[in-house]
């Protein structure tokens, strides 16, 4: 229940499910060098004086309290023209089903909401599982 409070509600939301070979297709397709890397949870405070090589290396880290997260993180090195056309670090996606896998519902979504999820995917062409979350059917 912890990451539908924290992001994004337990009602009126939506988790979107991917996978690494996914992820890497699309980054490929851009052409550019990326990094995907999958974030290192740590205690900050264990190793205070740790030390960063790179400037990358910040984003590779969070704290232990977030391992729930299990978060990926795809970093693109900023070019020599980012300031003049930041849109540049926009990247297309494609295709939605080329990337998503399934879409999880809210635990505490109505029906009229998980509805509408379906609705909007089926508008799309998003050919996945749509389910409500596992939580829903926890005793409260």
């Amino acid at each position: 229940m912890a990451l539908w409070q924290l992001f994004g509600g337990t009602t009126a939301s939506v988790a979107i499910h991917t996978n690494v070979e996914r992820l890497t297709k699309l980054c490929l397709s851009w052409q550019e060098n990326v990094l995907i890397t999958q974030v290192q949870y740590i205690d900050h405070f264990e190793n205070p004086d740790m030390v960063v090589g790179r400037y990358s290396d910040l984003l590779k880290f969070k704290h232990l309290a977030y391992d729930f997260e299990r978060e990926v993180r795809i970093m693109i090195p900023k070019t020599a023209t980012w300031k003049e056309n930041p849109e540049d670090m926009l990247k297309p996606i494609g295709a939605l089903h080329d990337l998503v896998t399934s879409v999880t519902v809210a635990p505490d979504a109505k029906q009229w909401f998980i509805d509408l999820v379906k609705d909007v995917s089926d508008r799309y062409g998003l050919k996945v599982p749509i389910r409500q979350s596992q939580l829903a059917s926890l005793p409260a």
